[in-house]
């Protein structure tokens, strides 16, 4: 299995239908549940109202899948939608998201399921930097 790099703790991974998959099984026996997000790099990358191109929480799907036999339909939504229609029950989930009261009225959530860390750091250069008035004037990234 390739190694996802982390996901943030706290986001929840849902699996409402998971519980029930067994009821929406295809003909071939393999189940097919619609779960959607909107477009989060690196999560998620890909365009509104289509499948998503790649992304972390794509490639965990796509693991997921294999594992538990299931047909993950996954699509990129607006967020208000994508949130609407899985308590309307137009979706069977959402790949990612954070757990609130709201939300747990109709979807069950996982234990946190990826982490996530996020560091930063400086081209060495031999800069000191002991204030962050010293950061301007050097190459700084951050990785989320």
């Amino acid at each position: 299995m390739k190694v996802l790099p982390g996901v943030f703790t706290g986001f929840l991974l849902t699996f409402s239908a998971l519980m029930f998959f067994a009821e929406s099984a295809s003909a071939e026996g393999r189940a097919q549940l619609r779960f959607c997000e909107d477009p989060w790099a690196p999560y998620t990358l890909g365009e509104i109202d289509s499948v998503p191109e790649g992304g972390i929480a794509v490639e965990l799907f796509k693991e997921l899948g294999e594992r538990l036999d299931v047909d993950f339909q996954l699509r990129l939504l607006p967020w208000k939608r994508c949130l609407l229609w899985a308590e309307t029950g137009d979706y069977d989930g959402v790949m990612l998201l954070t757990r609130n009261d709201e939300r747990a009225a109709y979807l069950t959530f996982t234990d946190s399921v990826h982490e996530d860390k996020t560091w930063s750091g400086i081209r060495q250069t031999g800069v000191s930097i002991t204030a962050l008035k010293a950061l301007p004037t050097s190459r700084v990234f951050v990785s989320v």
